[in-house]
Order: structure tokens, then sequence, then C-alpha cells
């Protein structure tokens, strides 16, 4: 796989767990935009931690609805070159 360009956008599944969590702070921490995808950008209980990194705040950090469950739910990662499914 070719590297992700620096400042590239990469599209997190599973955001709101253990490993996605640290998955989109790693990401952050390196430069990298992230759409990170999560079932309920409104439950604050799994969304929270998110929402008060640092690339929120500033835009580097967007959620997604995004219920792998549901036929279509991958919005956030059209025209994605970089997906990663945590």
């Amino acid at each position: 796989m070719a590297p992700i360009p620096k400042g590239g956008t990469v599209a997190v599944t599973g955001s709101a767990g253990f490993i996605g969590g640290w998955v989109v702070k790693r990401l952050l921490d390196k430069g990298y935009r992230v759409r990170a995808c999560v079932r309920d950008v409104n439950d604050e209980e799994k969304t929270g931690f998110l929402k008060s990194m640092p690339g929120h705040a500033s835009g580097r950090l967007t959620l997604h609805a995004a219920d792998l469950d549901t036929p279509g739910c991958f919005a956030a990662e059209r025209g994605k070159r970089y997906v990663e499914r945590a």
C-alpha cells in the first residue's frame, strides 16, 4: 500500500471503540485529517472523548454517523482513498 500523503484524509470505522479511538488519536498526532465513523454522533458517552480531541475543534476531526449494519452507510468514505477499519 502506498503511504498516506501528509495532511491526507483517512476515514476510520469503529472510532468510538478502544482501538479505533487510539487510531484516530495517532492519525491526528501525525497531522492527518480524520473522518471518524460512529453509530450515533450524538451519543456523548461513546463520542465525548473524540469530541475532546484537539483535532475536533480545528476541523481536522469530523464525526460521521455510519452504522455498518445499514446499507449505504459509507457516505463518509466516498472519495477517500484511505480507510482504516478498527
